[in-house]
């Protein structure tokens, strides 16, 4: 592997983790609102789509349930975003349940 292709992979995977990032510590300022902007960049890109589909489908979710709950169900689903932003950050990708293996599903 050559200089320039480790540099291309390099910027890929930060590109990539800086993303998610952002769709998962957005949602703590913009609630779904991040997660549907990150989508919207990455959807034709097969790796990086479910993922990003995953923390908007969680974020809708959780409104959902925040809806049924009046309210009471925002914290859960913050920290667990929280979370996940966390877990991005030392490049160790969250799975969301439910919504990851819909998301999968989705474009699979």
């Amino acid at each position: 592997m050559n200089e320039t292709s480790m540099i291309q992979v390099s910027t890929r995977k930060n590109e990539t983790s800086w993303l998610m990032c952002l769709a998962h510590f957005g949602t703590c300022f913009s609630w779904f609102l991040a997660p549907l902007v990150v989508w919207l960049y990455v959807r034709n890109d097969r790796a990086l789509a479910p993922r990003a589909l995953a923390v908007l489908l969680w974020s809708l979710l959780g409104t959902a349930a925040a809806a049924a709950t009046c309210g009471l169900a925002v914290p859960v689903f913050l920290v667990i975003h929280v979370w996940a932003g966390i877990r991005e950050l030392r490049e160790q990708p969250y799975e969301y349940p439910l919504a990851h293996d819909f998301a999968k599903r989705l474009y699979a």
